[in-house]
């Protein structure tokens, strides 16, 4: 996993978190030798909203033929130094779970940006077949 190889974790505790939990989680991490990183929990989070709307975004790129799945991949990793390319980032999540996501965000917000492409749709209807 990405997130086990830094030395910094980011934590959003819920509003219905106790303090006393929260504090017990920061503690925890810091025994570990990390550095607590505290954000406000919002719907999507930081980063799975982020890796979502990269991803679909991609998604969309490779069905109106800007560039292929690996080229854009790719170009993520080497170009702005991302872990893994959006669509392998996509893949390894699962498309059902980034849809969901993007569903629950737009839905929540009312916001086009984040709509489902097409070709994200297909994907997870591939996957619910192939389980």
């Amino acid at each position: 996993y990405d997130h086990a190889a830094g030395d910094t974790v980011v934590l959003a505790s819920a509003q219905t978190n106790p303090q006393s939990a929260t504090d017990k989680a920061v503690y925890y991490f810091q025994q570990q030798g990390k550095n607590v990183l505290r954000i406000a929990d919002y719907p999507g989070l930081l980063v799975w909203r982020t890796v979502a709307m990269l991803a679909n975004e991609a998604l969309d790129a490779v069905q109106k033929g800007v560039a292929n799945a690996d080229d854009i991949d790719t170009a993520m990793r080497l170009g702005v130094n991302y872990p893994r390319g959006p669509l392998a980032w996509g893949e390894s999540l699962g498309w059902g779970r980034v849809l969901r996501l993007l569903e629950n965000l737009q839905q929540h917000y009312g916001e086009e940006r984040y709509r489902p492409s097409a070709l994200l749709r297909q994907k997870a209807l591939m996957e619910i077949r192939h389980e």
